[in-house]
């Protein structure tokens, strides 16, 4: 393993140097060397002194032509910077004025000149390891038979040349490539049969410096070396111009020499999703395609045909300022390409059939796919689950071994839920993503932020609907940190123009409900029900929500209405559903349901108005975690709730007055019933888009209410406080405050009505104050009174106990406040002295 550099400057050199500080160098003397941060490389500013040390030197070595190729970087680089010959002189001004390279970079980059008159030869002799008459074929590291000579050859044509110095991850020169100054004419060195290498990775970057980077927290990567220069000559000009110094500048930037020998693999090694800015060319977009083979990237190019990065950027002159800005402009719009999937799968397959144990080899391949979906996408977490967000497509899943998403997820490297890789991978997955994922609160169905007044409408196929105050817009799943989970019921609609002297909205779905004559007359229910409607879409104020109950005998249209309702919200696979047997299946459906009708609640249930009633307070339900038989988590629920009932048993006081309560009359006859749902279905699907349409304006209007309204506070009696405040901020913006405040005080008197609806105790006691109005009976004598009452009027006493009466008189003294009084209090020997009276 590589040892940290600081650790040899220490013990070769007596250096004491801190990562990314400034130390005495150990050639030359000069205070010029730096240690870059990660305490993998050193090297020294000094322009007589190019040399560096890197965690490879102190190895053992191979391969002695890295010690002979930076012997020659260093002697090519120390000619070009003192300039003492025509050649590094008409170079370094071909460098600096026909190319505006500044000074800065040229000194900080691994580049030279090939001296005139180069003692080639020497240097092969005092290299160890080169000596060898017999350097062929035994060669180590695979090295071409005559490398050696090609060199001389090479160095011969190219004496006064610009010759650039290619390293690989390790800093390691991999390679030169020779240009002839003020000519496109060029020479490519390469000594072994390994990777080209990269140009500029030696270059010290804005972090070593302590400065923030300018452009892009990746690695840039561009075609040609002078995109790369002329990158940081731009970025040191701007920092010179702000009086600051010019190497603060630098970009972590690197360049790969062009397309065809562009070196892909060593880019990978040193970034796992670098930024590429490819030649506005035929060739640009080869690179691309390359690229992908080998790994995930951000590319894009420069403005104008065959242009490149380092035209562009000297097309702005010295308007340092208007280029950077242009170039964060680019990097703003670039685009993700992702590594072909094939080539992951080749990798995949070869894992699969490699003479590995079974566990390396689950190990392996857990490992690549967990890589590939990071480049694709990331990890979120919340105290339950663990979720995946695709990039690509903009879609958030649960992970779970038994989720479809999940598994379509994994078929995609060829992972089966019968193999054990599958089961593996899982749970790789999840651990990594709970160690390095993000912590996430994702949404469903609506969010409105209440502090940006933004409110964000899930539209189905990973796309939202962000509604403000002045505008709508579609936008992709995630915008502003909004991510909704994938849900397979929601159908897209668009947005259309509307009528707005028309509400449809109010044409086929309102006017189309026969409300039953009560407290309320029908136009106040449907205000009630537009309200209720409108509120689903802000459940994050409204902890709190009632549930919608239609109740009605058959034909009344109480299952079409609700059908209808989930219809304009969601589309056609929207559906109502029928009670469940079992309260751990309810429990399920609920938490994991954003609105939830239910059907037909006709059979009496002991554990459903425990659930409703938690339902609409905004309880949580407490689930076992998976696999676990103690760890036990507290679901949240925030779901809005629908239920139809002919013969409701569920109207348990502290569930009705949770309730709005829509009683619906007869409109056809049971023939009739289903040929009419068809033919509302068809209205409501063909205009589903001018419907939502008509929704979406409305939620903006109600936004610029809840704006409005922000301080306001409306005082009520109304049980369920987040829907009364909604409503009468509405009401108030609207001008029928007090109609409001009439309604729900109605509202509130139908609940009660609803709850003693066939409770005998009304009847009795009628009977009962007839004759002992305001007399008072302990707890048991009221008991046995009543019991006695019943069997007179031949009607089933439901009371066992004298203390189950007392319980159910508590529990209805409210609801029958406009017609008693009843009170108790203590009396001799801690007895409950009861004393009713009829007003």
């Amino acid at each position: 393993m590589s040892r940290p550099v600081s650790e040899i400057l220490s013990e070769k050199y007596g250096l004491q140097v801190i990562p990314g500080k400034k130390s005495e160098c150990p050639f030359c003397e000069h205070k010029t060397m730096s240690l870059k941060k990660d305490d993998t490389l050193a090297k020294c500013f000094h322009p007589s002194c190019p040399k560096w040390i890197a965690s490879w030197f102190e190895e053992k070595q191979n391969n002695p032509m890295f010690d002979l190729l930076m012997t020659l970087c260093d002697d090519f680089h120390k000619a070009l910077m003192e300039k003492k010959t025509p050649e590094s002189q008409k170079a370094y001004k071909y460098l600096t004025e026909k190319r505006k390279i500044h000074e800065k970079v040229i000194e900080h980059s691994l580049i030279g000149i090939v001296p005139k008159g180069y003692r080639i030869n020497d240097k092969i002799k005092k290299t160890p390891g080169l000596q060898r008459k017999d350097y062929t074929d035994d060669t180590p590291d695979n090295q071409p038979p005559g490398s050696i000579e090609n060199l001389k050859e090479i160095l011969k044509k190219a004496r006064g040349w610009i010759a650039f110095f290619y390293t690989d991850e390790h800093h390691r020169i991999t390679s030169i490539k020779f240009r002839k100054p003020y000519t496109g004419n060029f020479m490519i060195f390469k000594p072994c049969n390994g990777n080209t290498g990269v140009f500029g990775l030696g270059l010290f970057t804005a972090n070593d410096y302590g400065e923030k980077p300018n452009l892009n927290r990746e690695l840039i990567v561009v075609e040609g070396e002078f995109n790369q220069l002329q990158l940081q000559s731009l970025l040191a000009r701007y920092f010179e111009k702000n009086e600051k110094s010019p190497e603060k500048g630098f970009e972590r930037a690197i360049a790969v020499g062009g397309v065809s020998g562009g070196d892909i693999e060593t880019v990978a090694k040193i970034s796992r999703k670098p930024f590429i800015f490819y030649d506005n060319d035929g060739a640009g977009l080869q690179m691309i395609k390359n690229a992908k083979k080998t790994i995930s990237i951000k590319a894009v190019t420069t403005p104008g045909s065959d242009s490149d990065l380092d035209s562009h950027i000297r097309f702005y002159k010295a308007d340092y300022e208007s280029a950077i800005e242009s170039i964060r402009g680019l990097i703003k719009d670039a685009v993700d390409y992702y590594r072909d999937i094939d080539f992951i799968l080749q990798d995949i397959n070869k894992i699969r059939i490699g003479r590995l144990k079974e566990y390396d080899r689950k190990r392996q391949i857990s490992n690549l796919v967990i890589d590939d979906l990071r480049e694709r996408g990331r990890f979120y977490f919340d105290i339950h689950d663990i979720y995946y967000f695709n990039e690509e497509n903009k879609e958030l899943i649960k992970i779970d071994s038994d989720n479809d998403a999940t598994k379509l997820l994994l078929a995609n490297y060829e992972l089966n839920p019968t193999e054990g890789i599958y089961d593996y991978a899982i749970e790789e997955i999840l651990i990594a993503a709970r160690n390095n994922g993000e912590s996430i609160e994702v949404r469903r169905g609506c969010y409105f932020d209440p502090e940006k007044y933004n409110l964000y409408l899930n539209n189905g196929n990973n796309q939202i609907y962000r509604i403000t105050k002045d505008s709508i817009d579609a936008v992709d799943n995630g915008k502003d940190g909004v991510l909704f989970l994938k849900d397979e019921i929601c159908e897209p609609f668009k947005l259309v123009d509307i009528d707005k002297n028309e509400s449809l909205l109010d044409k086929l779905f309102l006017c189309k409900i026969c409300f039953m004559a009560d407290r309320l007359t029908s136009t106040e229910r449907k205000l009630v029900l537009l309200i209720w409607f409108f509120s689903l879409f802000f459940e994050s104020i409204m902890p709190t929500k009632p549930i919608l109950a239609f109740i009605g005998e058959k034909g009344s249209g109480k299952s079409c209405t609700a059908k209808i309702l989930l219809r304009i919200l969601y589309g056609k696979k929207a559906q109502v559903i029928s009670p469940p047997d079992k309260q751990d299946d309810f429990d399920v459906i609920l938490i994991n349901s954003y609105v939830l009708a239910l059907d037909n609640a006709d059979t009496h249930s002991k554990w459903l108005p425990d659930r409703l009633a938690i339902a609409a307070t905004g309880g949580n339900i407490q689930k076992r975690r998976l696999y676990s038989n103690d760890v036990k988590l507290n679901y949240p629920i925030k779901c809005f709730l629908i239920i139809t009932s002919r013969t409701p048993h569920f109207n348990r006081d502290d569930v009705a007055e949770r309730m709005l309560i829509m009683k619906l009359e007869r409109v056809v006859d049971a023939i009739g019933e289903s040929k009419r749902e068809t033919e509302l279905f068809g209205e409501i699907d063909n205009n589903r888009d001018r419907l939502m349409s008509e929704v979406l304006l409305n939620l903006q209007e109600i936004i610029r209410i809840l704006e409005k309204e922000k301080t306001a506070i409306h005082k009520h009696k109304f049980r369920m406080s987040d829907f009364a405040d909604f409503a009468l901020k509405i009401g108030n913006q609207a001008g029928i405050k007090p109609a409001i405040e009439r309604i729900l005080e109605d509202l509130s008197k139908t609940q009660s009505d609803f709850t003693l609806e066939d409770e005998m105790l009304v009847e009795l006691l009628y009977e009962f104050t007839e004759n002992h109005d305001g007399e008072e009976f302990s707890s048991a004598e009221l008991f046995s009174k009543f019991k006695s009452l019943a069997e007179t009027q031949n009607i089933a006493f439901l009371y066992k106990t004298s203390s189950g009466l007392s319980r159910k008189m508590k529990n209805l003294r409210a609801n029958l406040a406009d017609e008693y009084t009843i009170f108790d209090r203590k009396g001799k020997g801690n007895k409950t002295i009861w004393i009713i009276k009829r007003i």
